[in-house]
């Protein structure tokens, strides 16, 4: 009878602890090093193999980095902080650049906010 009761709970610890995995995610930090050999002027443009336009640039507060893709509406924007670490993140429009949808907000130790 004691095994009938373990099975359920060993699949619910199991599935629990699956899902908290899944809902760790990696900090995004900000490649100074391969920013710094790249940039010019302070800042650094690249064009990936699909269309995709990075433009990273540098100011007194950090960096700033936008994700433009050729197709959409809405490009990726994120802020960093002068160690590198993620400050904020969300998706702009590219008529305007308004905010859209979620943004996250990080504190300097890489705690989400």
């Amino acid at each position: 009878m004691q095994v009938g009761f373990l099975i359920p709970v060993i699949i619910l610890l199991n599935s629990c602890l699956t899902q908290i995995k899944q809902n760790q995610q990696t900090m995004e930090t900000f490649d100074i090093n391969l920013f710094n050999r790249y940039q010019v002027s302070g800042e650094y443009n690249r064009i990936l193999d699909d269309g995709t336009m990075i433009n990273q640039f540098e100011y007194s507060g950090g960096y700033i980095e936008k994700i433009i893709p050729v197709k959409g509406w809405y490009y990726t924007y994120k802020e960093f902080y002068l160690n590198g670490n993620l400050e904020r993140k969300g998706e702009l429009f590219k008529k305007g650049d308004f905010e859209s949808g979620i943004w996250y907000e990080c504190s300097e130790e890489g705690q989400v906010i």
